[in-house]
Formats: C-alpha cells, structure tokens, sequence
C-alpha cells in the first residue's frame, strides 16, 4: 500500500509541475495585444509586493470585468467562482484575491452588488415586473434574497 501512495503522490506532483502557467499566459497576451495603462489600481495600504502582484493580475481582472459587465455572468442564479474563474480561464484563487484585495469585497457581494444594480435598471426601464420576475432576471433566487441584497446596498450607500 505505500508504493502504490508513493506512486499516487509522485503522479500528482509531477502533474502540477507539469500544468501550464494561467497567470504567466494572460499576462503574455495581453503585453502582446497592447494592455491598456489607463486602468490604474486604487492605492490603499498594500506593501509593494501586493502592488505588484495585483498589476500582474491586472488582465485576469479587467477579464472578469468584462464577464460581469457584457456577458452579464452575475445573472445566473447557480454562480459560483469556480465559473467566473473558468470564464476568466484562470483559476478561483486569484478570483478570489482579485475580489479580496482589488475590490475589498468577497465573491457573494461583489455578485450581488452587479445584480442589485441591473435590478435597479430593470426596474426602472419596466416599472410593470413584479419583484419575483425582477429578482428572477438579475440572477436572485428569490424575492427575499434580492431584498436582503437591496437592503445591505443601501445601507451601504448612504
């Protein structure tokens, strides 16, 4: 039995030594494609390392911007960061850094602030939808979830 585990680590070991480097491809292409500067990251209090390494993540988050703003991925109701993370072809750690660090939230807000802001806009463009089929369009599971939602937005935006 340990051969057999030894075996088993040094296949999976030697898989991840193997694995293509997610990071090191989007930071490539995007040099090649001419990465916009303009989009400059908050200061806040990170050390030069943090600084760093959120610039180098740079691509994977205006990526996810554009998944959350275009292809509108906030709307389905089963939204994990695992299919943020597949649609940004890279992987849920740095989605979740990116949430955590770039913009101070973690992943259920940062979703739920996209869809209270397109229930809002939903709203406001047909008055006539009830608030299940509302809740139901911006990617709640229920009418009480989007409640909640609004009601921490607006306590926050006061």
């Amino acid at each position: 039995p340990s051969i057999i585990f030894s075996l088993m680590y040094f296949g999976i070991g030697w898989l991840g030594y193997k694995q293509r480097p997610l990071l090191t491809d989007m930071v490539d292409k995007t040099e090649i494609a001419g990465g916009n500067e303009q989009d400059e990251i908050p200061a806040d209090n990170n050390t030069s390392e943090e600084d760093a390494f959120l610039k180098k993540l740079e691509p994977i988050r205006l990526c996810m911007e554009k998944l959350f703003e275009e292809k509108e991925l906030f709307r389905n109701p089963n939204l994990t960061i695992w299919d943020v993370a597949n649609a940004a072809n890279t992987n849920r750690t740095y989605i979740s850094y990116l949430m955590n660090n770039y913009y101070c939230k973690n992943f259920s807000t940062f979703v739920n602030a996209y869809r209270v802001r397109y229930a809002k806009r939903l709203t406001k463009a047909q008055p006539h939808l009830n608030k299940y089929d509302v809740a139901t369009a911006s990617g709640f599971n229920s009418r009480e979830s989007m409640k909640r939602a609004l009601s921490a937005w607006d306590d926050k935006n006061k």
